[in-house]
């Protein structure tokens, strides 16, 4: 099993494995799965490529996010 994939098996892009290490993410990609599955709002842009938003705790409004699109897990970035 690739280190690159998420716990529930997400896949990301070649472009995403460098760009959610650089936005904070750990390796084992465990928050992707989080964000995904416990997003706030979801949206979808122009390409087609769906958007997670999750709404951190805290006593300010800050927000995790996630992009997946037809070739897996874009990128994300973290509060």
């Amino acid at each position: 099993m690739s280190e690159y994939i998420t716990p529930n098996g997400r896949i990301p892009t070649r472009h995403a494995k460098e760009s959610l290490l650089r936005h904070g993410f750990q390796e084992l990609f465990d928050l992707v799965d989080d964000i995904i599955e416990n997003y706030s709002r979801r949206t979808t842009q122009s390409d087609g490529a769906t958007v997670y938003i999750q709404r951190t705790r805290g006593k300010t409004t800050e927000y995790n996010i996630v992009i997946e699109g037809e070739e897996g897990i874009v990128t994300g970035l973290l509060k």
